[in-house]
């Protein structure tokens, strides 16, 4: 966790000087609610292996560099799954990431999983969670897939709290 406090305190100092205290609240909001989710395979849940499997088969391909992209597609097509964003320590290298959140107990990461980059070591930091209809007011709103905590750097108006 220290390690992806450093990584939120840098960007921190770099938006605080664009866009003043505003940043601030930002990031002291993500950094006070993050929290630490354990990514399990889909493919070890059943019922949610089938879900995604045919997902995947009606032509929705992960692309590795396109989480965000990914995870919201995720999140509009399937059935009880919701958008989670946050920090991903890749090999130990802290990275903005999204991934999805089955029934809100099953966190898993299709982007890294299909793309046989998968880690169960590695370690996932949740910031915010949005359900299909909050993802779909966000990429309306912003005109992007996300990431939508980007968009709270520059309007305080915007801010997500923990667990939407």
């Amino acid at each position: 966790m220290e390690g992806v406090i450093k990584f939120m305190e840098g960007y921190r100092q770099l938006y605080s000087k664009m866009v003043g205290e505003d940043a601030n609240l930002f990031f002291d909001s993500m950094i006070n609610n993050t929290e630490t989710v354990k990514i399990v395979s889909y493919k070890s849940i059943p019922e949610l292996k089938d879900l995604i499997d045919y997902h995947i088969k009606k032509g929705n391909k992960k692309i590795i560099k396109q989480c965000y992209q990914n995870s919201a597609e995720t999140t509009l097509d399937v059935k009880d799954v919701d958008y989670v964003e946050g920090i991903l320590s890749y090999n130990g290298l802290p990275i903005s990431h999204g991934w999805n959140v089955w029934k809100g107990e099953y966190y898993f990461d299709l982007t890294l999983e299909i793309n046989e980059r998968f880690n169960e070591e590695d370690e996932y930091y949740k910031m915010m969670v949005a359900d299909k209809e909050r993802l779909k007011e966000l990429i309306l709103m912003l005109g992007v897939w996300g990431p939508f905590s980007a968009s709270h750097y520059l309007n305080k108006d915007l801010i997500i709290p923990h667990g939407i």
